[in-house]
């Protein structure tokens, strides 16, 4: 199954309202401002992707898709049990990273 720039924008949400409900798990200032950084970094990329995309399949984004949701994974884990801040902002750069490569597939 091909996958759409659809389902990516869905598990780019996803990432979004869990790194909102993992901020609001933070107490110290310049984490909480981090993990915002990142979700605003993520919107802006959903919003570009929703600009360009496409229903199509495109190649590339099944790939995408299967990184995103391992991050989805792993930051749903960090928001059972909050260990570690620094794991959660690296995992959300990942998302950034991967979402820039979606759009510029979509292009």
């Amino acid at each position: 199954m091909s996958t759409t720039t659809e389902e990516i924008l869905d598990q780019i949400s996803t990432l979004i309202l869990d790194l909102g409900s993992l901020r609001e798990q933070v107490s110290d200032g310049t984490d909480r401002a981090a993990i915002n950084n990142q979700i605003t970094a993520l919107t802006k990329w959903w919003r570009k992707i929703d600009d360009l995309r496409a229903s199509e399949p495109k190649p590339g984004l099944a790939e995408a898709k299967t990184a995103l949701e391992g991050i989805v994974v792993d930051l749903k884990k960090e928001k059972k049990k909050l260990e570690s801040v620094a794991k959660v902002i690296y995992r959300a750069a990942q998302a950034i990273a991967i979402a820039e490569k979606v759009a510029k597939l979509v292009v």
